[in-house]
């Protein structure tokens, strides 16, 4: 951004660095969506406490509890029965796509946090947590073409 490189943007996660100098880009990613809040761009006129960035500064803002409970769930499946041959799958003399399934639960959770008869965290003290699984299970075929002694010469 702003004509830098990759490295010269400064990635942050809630305004922590969360940067990855030998790959230039962030060192985490959050791969679950629910748990963002908002997302943060800024490419000219940031203050100095963001001294490191000369091009842009992306900060991912994750979500925080509150006084209700709350939650989200998901599950997305792609898997091979819900897909077509491709051309490599149609030249390899396939009939039908190799088996990959691919599952990704997540969930989110946040509230405040109560401790029956010893803590009351209303409007206090609050929690919030995220998680997300990829489970990726099959085999996956592949045709190697060697040339005929024709296609040598």
């Amino acid at each position: 951004m702003n004509g830098q490189r990759p490295r010269g943007n400064n990635f942050m996660i809630d305004g922590v660095e969360n940067n990855d100098i030998s790959v230039t880009g962030p060192a985490f990613t959050t791969t679950n969506a629910d748990a963002v809040q908002e997302v943060v761009v800024q490419t000219a006129n940031f203050s100095a406490e963001y001294g490191r960035a000369g091009g842009a500064i992306l900060n991912q803002i994750t979500k925080s509890g509150t006084n209700t409970y709350h939650g989200s769930a998901a599950w997305v499946y792609t898997g091979s029965s819900l897909k077509a041959l491709n051309h490599l799958d149609k030249t390899g003399g396939l009939t039908r796509p190799p088996r990959r399934v691919e599952n990704i639960p997540d969930f989110t959770i946040g509230g405040p946090v109560i401790i029956p008869k010893l803590y009351n965290g209303h409007d206090k003290t609050f929690f919030f947590a995220a998680g997300q699984w990829d489970r990726i299970f099959g085999n996956v075929t592949r045709t190697i073409r060697v040339p005929d002694p024709t296609g040598i010469a």
